[in-house]
């Protein structure tokens, strides 16, 4: 995106807010309206006081009796100081613009300046983070040079068994095309895999179930049909109402299995779940993948080369935050894990401890079973090696890799590509 597209984001919004504002930037900048980027740099904003430019009383007055334009011109006021930091920054802000329908949506991707500051502040500084190889760019972004990094390993206070039930299409993609709702026999096949898993050792009969935010209100309401309010909740979303009633069909005989008590929660707002702890088993439904394009951003920002080994970073970050609920750290009696999904979760306890691998039923190849490393190397071998078979596949080295060592699954559609260009028909 070029500086005078950001820059006339900014005069024009200079001219909604206060237009005023746009003639005093002129004169400090000695322009007489050629140059929109020094004219933007030069809008007399300071960074201090209420996040909104000045505004003259002629517009305060017109908008106390106009709700509509009183919230127009702040809206107006939030993007104008949003750009025009970015504009006068003294720290690298990458800009993106993206079309959103018949809207153009700006993203602006920088170190928040509170972090920025205490990072670069006199004397020794210690960033503790729980997902240190994620962030540690970001830090390096912002004081110039990569700082040295040391890794503590927790254990588990008691014994945990975990298990990752491999489910291909367990997405938010698969699940909400369009952002809407769908049964999808996968997600059913989910759910069921979900209860049985727990009913085989229900400990003390509480569960903690984390799913992305549709399908925790869906287990809501199958678990509780008489819960009026995830109603209101599911509409707010974006849902429809017809498919609660559906949910509550076809998913309350499968939830309503487990007699114990479910807490529930869902992926993005996970801090402060600590009644999690009290659950002797807790499952995490489906993979929490990122935007993206957002990710692609963020590494352009950075200087990232592999944008997906960092979307799948951040896909097991957030799934070692929510398998995190169990305190397994902390913990005095045993607990059971379960991921359902492709991508097994960060975290010491499922990289270097023992992990139980299933299968799902669903998701499969086109040959009815998902092949074993052995086959699947040999079928990449036979396809002319990593780089030409993930070409002809349309996915990327370091996924197929990846795929071959047994740390991700490809989707069944890849899978069937790729089996079909080593001349394989059976796994």
């Amino acid at each position: 995106t070029s500086a005078t597209d950001v820059a006339t984001v900014v005069t024009t919004l200079a001219h909604v807010v206060a237009p005023d504002v746009l003639e005093q930037a002129r004169r400090s900048s000695g322009q007489k309206g050629g140059d929109a980027v020094a004219c933007a740099k030069a809008a007399p904003l300071s960074d201090k006081g209420p996040p909104a430019p000045p505004l003259r009383w002629e517009q305060v007055s017109a908008v106390r009796a106009h709700p509509a334009q009183a919230k127009r011109v702040g809206t107006a006021s939030r993007v104008l100081r949003a750009i025009h930091h970015a504009l006068t920054s003294d720290t690298p802000v990458a800009v993106r613009l993206e079309q959103r329908g018949a809207a153009r949506v700006m993203h602006l991707t920088r170190v928040r300046e509170d972090f920025r500051a205490a990072l670069k502040r006199d004397g020794s500084v210690v960033v503790l983070d729980a997902n240190v190889d994620i962030w540690a760019p970001v830090y390096a972004k912002v004081v110039g040079y990569e700082r040295p990094i040391q890794r503590f390993e927790a254990p588990d206070g008691a014994p945990v068994e975990r298990t990752l039930h491999r489910l291909t299409g367990a997405t938010r993609t698969a699940w909400l095309p369009d952002g809407r709702f769908q049964l999808r026999p996968n997600l059913k096949t989910a759910v069921r895999a979900a209860i049985d898993w727990a009913l085989k050792a229900p400990g003390n009969g509480v569960l903690a179930v984390i799913a992305i935010h549709a399908v925790e209100l869906a287990l809501r309401a199958a678990f509780d049909p008489t819960n009026a309010t995830v109603d209101a909740a599911w509409v707010a979303t974006g849902q429809l109402p017809e498919t609660l009633a559906e949910v509550r069909a076809e998913l309350g005989p499968i939830v309503q299995a487990w007699k114990g008590r479910i807490l529930f929660g869902h992926f993005g707002a996970l801090r402060g779940l600590d009644d999690m702890a009290e659950a002797d088993s807790l499952v995490t439904l489906g993979d929490p993948w990122s935007n993206i394009e957002q990710v692609r951003h963020e590494c352009a920002f950075l200087g990232l080369d592999d944008w997906e080994a960092r979307l799948e970073a951040m896909c097991r970050a957030e799934l070692e935050q929510a398998q995190g609920r169990l305190r397994t750290v902390h913990r005095t009696r045993p607990a059971r894990a379960l991921h359902v999904g492709a991508v097994a979760p960060g975290g010491a306890g499922w990289a270097q401890g023992k992990v139980k691998v299933e299968r799902a039923a669903v998701g499969r190849p086109r040959t009815g079973e998902t092949p074993s490393l052995k086959v699947l190397r040999a079928t990449i071998a036979k396809a002319g090696g990593l780089g030409a078979a993930a070409k002809k596949i349309g996915v990327s080295t370091s996924t197929l890799s990846r795929a071959q060592s047994g740390t991700r699954t490809l989707s069944p559609e890849a899978m069937s590509q790729l089996l079909r260009l080593g001349g394989c028909d059976s796994a």
